[in-house]
């Protein structure tokens, strides 16, 4: 997978397509997204940073205002009352 190119996303980028290109970058990086051991989070923590460096323009400026300097309470509320450790057993449990 050596040779895929950081993907770039802005405002009025189509959200599917750079999503799929971000996991294929991820991918050529060795980010493993089930990666959830340690303090901070390894594989979620290294995706976020890989996933901001990626935002331009106002698609930056509004995950730095939504994302990156607030705690998402909804999230974590989330994961405390399932009992699960991520957010891959929790869809886990939601699978057919």
């Amino acid at each position: 997978m050596v040779g895929i190119p950081q993907p770039f996303f802005d405002w009025d980028d189509s959200i599917p397509d750079f999503l799929a290109k971000l996991r294929l970058y991820l991918q050529s990086q060795n980010v493993d997204l089930a990666d959830n051991a340690g303090a901070p989070i390894i594989g979620k923590d290294q995706a976020i940073g890989y996933l901001r460096g990626c935002m331009r323009g106002r698609a930056l400026e509004w995950f730095d205002e939504e994302i990156t300097t607030k705690q998402n309470w909804e999230l974590t509320n989330l994961l405390d009352n399932t009992g699960q450790a991520n957010l891959v057993a929790v869809n886990g449990l939601n699978a057919d």
